[in-house]
C-alpha cells in the first residue's frame, strides 16, 4: 500500500487480518476502497477524497484523475469526460483557484470557468454545468450560479477571468472591469464605445499602445 500524502509504502501481513485506519508512517487517514467505491455521485465521491487529502488534491491532475479512474463507481459514460475535464481542461485546478478567491470573486471566476470549460470542450450546457458543479460541490463551495447558459442560443460573448465581456470570436471587447489595471486580450481589434463608461479606472484599463476602433453595439 502506498500513502498518496508521503509516498510511505507497505505491505500489509498476509496471515494477520489487520485494518489500518491511518498511515502508519505520517498519519493521515487511508483511503478505504469500499467506501470509495460506495459513492456514485461524482461530488460525494470527490468530498470524501479531500477529506483524506484536503483541497490540495485537485490540484494534483495525476493523483486526482487516478483516483477517480480506479475507484469511483459512478456511471461509466462520464468517466471518460472526467478524465478530459481534469487533464485536458484542467477543471480541477481551475476550481482549487475559484476556492482560494474572495467571496466577492466567486460569481466573475465560476462564470470563467463556464465560459472557459464550453471553450475547451464540445459537450451540451445542461451536461457541461452538472460536471462544474459536480466539482465545485466536492470542495463543499457555495456559489451563486449564473444564468448565462441556461440557453445556448443567447451565448453570444465571451467573459475572462476579471469579468470582462468580448464578443464570442473575442475581437471586440463589450464590457471592461472596474479594476485599477487591465490588460485587453491580444485578439481584440474593436472596443464598444460604451464600454469602460462605469469604471473610475478608465485612464488605466489596458497597458498597451495598440490603438482599437469604437464600434456600437
Amino acid at each position: 500500500m502506498k500513502c498518496l500524502q508521503c509516498e510511505g509504502e507497505w505491505l500489509p501481513p498476509t496471515n494477520v487480518s489487520i485494518s489500518l485506519d491511518n498511515c502508519p508512517f505520517c498519519g493521515i487517514p487511508i483511503l478505504n476502497i469500499e467506501k470509495a467505491k460506495s459513492y456514485t455521485s461524482l461530488s460525494n465521491f470527490l468530498q470524501y477524497i479531500v477529506s483524506l487529502y484536503g483541497p490540495e488534491i485537485y490540484n494534483n491532475k495525476q493523483n486526482l484523475n487516478g483516483i477517480i479512474a480506479d475507484l469511483y463507481t459512478g456511471e461509466k459514460r462520464f468517466k471518460r469526460i472526467y478524465h478530459r475535464a481534469i487533464m485536458d481542461s484542467n477543471l480541477s485546478q481551475y476550481v482549487f483557484k475559484l476556492s482560494k478567491k474572495d467571496l466577492n470573486e466567486y460569481e466573475i471566476y465560476y462564470n470563467y470557468i463556464v465560459f472557459k470549460f464550453f471553450e475547451d470542450n464540445y459537450i451540451q450546457s445542461a451536461i457541461g454545468l452538472q460536471i462544474i458543479d459536480e466539482f465545485i460541490l466536492g470542495l463543499n463551495l457555495d456559489i451563486k450560479k449564473p444564468s448565462i447558459l441556461e440557453d445556448d442560443k443567447n451565448v453570444n460573448y465571451w467573459i475572462d477571468e476579471f469579468g470582462a465581456k468580448y464578443s464570442k470570436d473575442k475581437k471586440t471587447l463589450i464590457k471592461g472591469v472596474n479594476i485599477a489595471f487591465y490588460t485587453i486580450k491580444e485578439t481584440t481589434i474593436s472596443i464598444a464605445q460604451n464600454a469602460f463608461c462605469s469604471c473610475i479606472y478608465n485612464h488605466r484599463t489596458t497597458k498597451t499602445n495598440q490603438k482599437y476602433p469604437s464600434v456600437n453595439l
